[in-house]
């Protein structure tokens, strides 16, 4: 059984519950003129995650999926803002866990993956999918699959139970998304970066040094 098995009812109005899914971005997203800002959509079972770009998001049974509903965040830049959000929780009520956010929609622990998210537009709202590695086993993946997981688990000796997380989470976004950027906070910051942008020649590379979850040309 997962980490995410139904909670004891009664269950708060604002969350959905799902024994499983293919995904609770692409849940949510074709439900979205039932749901309110603020409600989550949570799985024990997501088969068909999607990572940014169409990648597939492996989920194996300890991974936390979930989708947020919010209203009025825009697309771009919405995967950071999220981000900052739950970076913002998870060291407020977990002081000991080294979580940074990683441009443009990661958490990572050193150089090693913790979280992903996916921001997807549907009419007014946002749906902000997260995918947090709560208490995983990724054993059975190749490291060309999953790259460098970890779980909350191997990093902290006090979890927070995976519905008080989605609690503080949503209390939070509803509260605003703007959140202080700050060198202990960006992962990338100070490196030196090149990022592939889209331009109407083409793509065209950029370079320069890692600030505020973007690199600063010049």
């Amino acid at each position: 059984m997962g980490i995410n098995h139904q909670p004891s009812p009664p269950l708060p109005p604002w969350l959905h519950w799902l024994p499983d899914c293919e995904s609770t971005n692409t849940w949510a997203i074709a439900n979205a003129t039932t749901l309110q800002p603020g409600d989550w959509v949570w799985t024990d079972c997501q088969t068909a995650g999607r990572g940014q770009q169409g990648r597939h998001w492996y989920a194996p049974p300890g991974v936390l999926t979930a989708s947020l509903v919010l209203a009025d965040l825009p697309l771009a830049g919405g995967s950071v803002a999220f981000g900052q959000v739950v970076l913002g929780v998870l060291r407020q009520h977990m002081p000991n866990l080294a979580v940074k956010l990683k441009w443009p929609n990661d958490l990572v622990v050193g150089q090693r993956k913790l979280a992903g998210i996916l921001c997807e537009r549907r009419g007014r709202y946002t749906i902000a999918g997260l995918g947090l590695n709560y208490q995983a086993d990724f054993r059975a993946y190749s490291r060309a699959q999953i790259g460098q997981p970890i779980s909350l688990h191997e990093c902290v000796s006090h979890v927070i139970a995976p519905l008080d997380l989605l609690t503080l989470i949503r209390a939070q976004a509803l509260q605003g998304l703007v959140c202080a950027v700050t060198p202990d906070s960006d992962a990338l910051w100070g490196q030196a970066l090149t990022v592939q942008i889209a331009t109407e020649a083409g793509a065209a590379v950029i370079g320069g040094v890692g600030q505020a979850l973007m690199p600063k040309v010049g």
